[in-house]
């Protein structure tokens, strides 16, 4: 072949360790004998240092990412991230979603393959007629978060309550929906019968702390 090259650490003449390309070239008489070899090395060092700065960096990030998609996961709220689709004069004119967490397939009548890179009022108009978007350009705009509970009657969502967090991400949001349902039909049932003892002329009875909480053990 006459000629060979690759990249590996060598070491200079104080020992010191350096990353570096290398070319090998064999060198020959006019008629084709061997006398010897040409060697070209190039100090690589900095080039190195970044790809290993850039690699530690990447397995980072993984790891980080692998958490976050872990405690996403694990929540019981839905979750989801969209980022800002602005228009020629960059007004927001929608937001698209970028991640779900598993939990958006309980509270809404669309599997997650669906919303994903899809745009939010489009999917789900009555985040404009509710005035949510508004609320939610408010909060990139801002930065405020914006908290709000409402009761819910669309066909595409399986709760009757919830409560919406949104708090500002890059050009987007993170937004979490909680099915609060159980908790407003709890405060209704406690409503009427604090007004039903009213109209007797009652106190509604009060709850010691603790009480039916703990399991008494005899030593």
């Amino acid at each position: 072949m006459g000629r060979h090259e690759g990249e590996g650490w060598r070491l200079r003449k104080n020992g010191e360790r350096f990353w570096a390309s290398y070319v090998l070239t064999a060198i020959r008489s006019p008629s084709g004998g061997l006398i010897g070899f040409a060697k070209v090395v190039r100090d690589l060092s900095t080039r190195k240092r970044l790809e290993d700065a850039l690699l530690t960096a990447d397995a980072v990030l993984r790891r980080e990412r692998d958490r976050l998609h872990a405690a996403a996961e694990s929540s019981m709220n839905a979750l989801y991230v969209c980022e800002a689709v602005r228009d020629s004069q960059g007004e927001i004119e929608d937001f698209v979603f970028t991640y779900l967490n598993s939990n958006v397939e309980k509270m809404l009548a669309l599997p997650r393959n669906d919303l994903l890179g899809g745009r939010m009022c489009e999917l789900l108009p009555f985040n404009r007629s509710r005035g949510l978007f508004d609320a939610y350009k408010r909060v990139v705009a801002t930065g405020e978060p914006f908290v709000s509970e409402f009761p819910i009657l669309e066909s595409l969502v399986m709760s009757q309550w919830v409560r919406v967090q949104a708090l500002r991400m890059g050009d987007g949001l993170a937004i979490t929906a909680s099915d609060i349902t159980a908790l407003k039909a709890a405060e209704e049932h406690a409503a009427i019968l604090a007004k039903a003892l009213a109209n007797q002329g009652l106190q509604p009875p009060a709850v010691p702390i603790g009480s039916g909480a703990e399991e008494k053990v005899s030593a």
